[in-house]
């Protein structure tokens, strides 16, 4: 996140094509996290064939050694590809799955991240009043667990879906309090 928030992105895939070469255990949650890691960079980097196959090594790794939650990212960020590929109804399949592993896991941070996926996937969708409905889930989850990073995004979403109904006050009220937050917490990309 440090990186991907900062838009280092260069230097975290820089970071990950030094560290997979090297010989070590395999199976492992290592290796899995930085095949995880190396997804997710390609995914801002705009490659999105490299970031599925690069996630895919790591869920394998992941199943392999049966660490649930690493699967359960998997998902999570196979869910983000299925999107960004234009696939609404698989990317809303995958974040439906995540989403049930995270709440059995009890990771709640996660949880919140599928219910603002889902808000998105929905709002790309025109579905606003069920992507609101997701989005408020996951802003209240991330206020009670005093995730400010995670809010300025459910706050920007909030703003669109404001914007869409005619709601300038709504929207602007939304933007305002994602801008303050980011700004705050220095996320170039938020801002």
């Amino acid at each position: 996140r440090f990186w991907a928030n900062r838009g280092y992105i260069r230097e975290a895939s820089d970071w990950y094509a030094r560290l997979l070469p090297l010989p070590g255990e395999d199976p492992s949650k290592d290796r899995g996290d930085c095949w995880l890691g190396a997804g997710v960079m390609a995914y801002f980097r705009g490659e999105l064939e490299g970031a599925e196959a690069s996630t895919r090594n790591a869920q394998h790794q992941f199943m392999a050694i049966g660490h649930e939650l690493g699967v359960a990212y998997s998902y999570g960020n196979l869910g983000m590809i299925a999107d960004a590929c234009c696939n609404p109804s698989a990317a809303t399949a995958i974040y439906t799955h995540a989403l049930s592993m995270f709440r059995r896991l009890g990771d709640e941070t996660s949880e919140g991240y599928m219910l603002g996926n889902l808000g998105l996937v929905l709002l790309d969708a025109g579905a606003l009043d069920e992507a609101e409905s997701f989005t408020h889930q996951s802003l209240a989850l991330y206020r009670r667990l005093g995730n400010d990073d995670s809010c300025g995004y459910s706050l920007s979403t909030l703003g669109e879906i404001a914007l869409l109904r005619g709601d300038i006050a709504g929207a602007e009220h939304y933007g305002e309090e994602a801008l303050t937050i980011r700004a705050g917490i220095g996320h170039q990309s938020g801002i």
